[in-house]
């Protein structure tokens, strides 16, 4: 029994650890922008479809036998085509998503080296960021989960204790000011944040490949990472007094000076645990989906995020808009239309409800679909 709920935990865990990474920090920003009922109201609107989402994906892994990653198991159901656009909306998002890491883990470095008086570049500590990131996702896959449990433990405590902190420093006359006309822009930043479905099939696997623990784990993982990031994004929006909510250091005003420490701490093991879980999604996606070599996903994952950090703007919030309104989203609407045709093929015995089977997928499709339009239009008319 013991046994069984130690795996349990650790499935847990792999989702808490992978979903919490460089988009729990924009949501402060996001809540800014749209003004904390709106977004919260919105916030919660996408975590339930997220989760639902993710209970899918489920649904689909169940019905495929052999050994797959998300491209794999949508091209099972849906056909070869959905395969390959599933390896390159996921391979672009996980790039995408560890070029994100390497921005704010490079910052918060920064600030803790700033704090111990080194005045360094910051671009010098993203590069440390990536070299350390490096060598940890080239261990073996056991050691990996061992660290990326226990970072997730330590990380859950500190975001609490951050919580804890900024609660009694809130300013209570932002919690009335609403930005209706902009809240639907912060749904691509929303999505990233709470999307942790790459992960899942890693879950099913350490699960024991038992599908009932497999949907405890999804369930679990996904609500505290929800509550944990919309706790933050509420209080941490309300605490700040000056500076504006993407600059990290702003949010550190928000804590007595004993404690300056806790928001690189925090922001340090979120993007670290995310970091090694979405490196090593893309290797094994590689391997088990393509038939690559172990070295191929693995520099693939290494490389071009370093080679972003040289080309693109080194913008957290910009990277997480983008790659959550358009590669998340398209990975979520594979996932949704992969579980409606599951479901429609399933025997009339074993058939699901119509509420799970019709009416679940459908929203879940026009959340997503209404966020990718949002972020296009955004962009042609700015």
């Amino acid at each position: 029994m013991f046994k069984n709920r130690k795996t349990l935990v650790r499935g847990i865990l792999a989702m808490i650890g992978t979903t919490i990474g460089a988009g729990i920090f924009g949501v402060p920003a996001m809540m800014e922008k749209s003004g904390i009922l709106a977004g919260s109201i919105i916030f919660w609107i996408v975590a339930g479809v997220m989760l639902v989402t993710q209970l899918l994906f489920v649904e689909v892994i169940a019905h495929v036998k052999d050994r797959h990653r998300f491209p794999g198991y949508v091209g099972q159901i849906i056909g070869l085509w959905a395969r390959r656009i599933g390896v390159v909306t996921l391979t672009a998002g996980l790039i995408g998503a560890i070029f994100a890491y390497i921005i704010l883990g490079g910052e918060f470095l920064w600030l803790i080296a700033s704090g111990l008086g080194f005045n360094t570049s910051l671009l010098v500590w993203q590069l440390l960021f990536w070299a350390f990131g490096s060598f940890i996702v080239t261990l073996a896959l056991g050691k990996v989960a061992k660290i990326e449990s226990r970072l997730t433990w330590v990380l859950i405590a500190l975001i609490a204790l951050m919580v804890a902190l900024a609660i009694p420093k809130a300013q209570t006359q932002l919690f009335v000011i609403q930005h209706w006309s902009t809240s639907f822009a912060v749904l691509g930043v929303f999505v990233f944040a709470l999307f942790g479905a790459s992960v899942i099939p890693e879950v099913f696997d350490i699960t024991r490949r038992r599908i009932d623990w497999t949907r405890r784990a999804v369930f679990v993982g996904s609500f505290v990472s929800a509550l944990l990031t919309w706790l933050f994004g509420v209080f941490v929006y309300a605490a700040i007094s000056n500076g504006p909510t993407t600059e990290l250091s702003s949010m550190t005003l928000i804590f007595h000076s004993a404690f300056w420490w806790i928001l690189p701490a925090v922001g340090f093991l979120a993007v670290v645990t995310s970091y090694i879980m979405s490196a090593f999604d893309l290797q094994i996606m590689y391997r088990f989906d393509l038939n690559q070599k172990k070295y191929v996903g693995l520099l693939i994952a290494l490389v071009f995020p370093l080679l972003l950090l040289f080309i693109a703007p080194r913008n957290f919030i910009v990277t997480l808009e983008t790659v959550g309104s358009f590669f998340t989203t398209t990975n979520a609407l594979l996932i949704v239309v992969a579980a409606y045709l599951v479901m429609r093929r399933e025997k009339k015995g074993k058939k699901k409800n119509f509420w799970w089977r019709n009416v679940a997928p459908t929203v879940a499709a026009a959340l997503f679909v209404i966020t990718i339009i949002q972020h296009a239009y955004e962009l042609i008319t700015h």
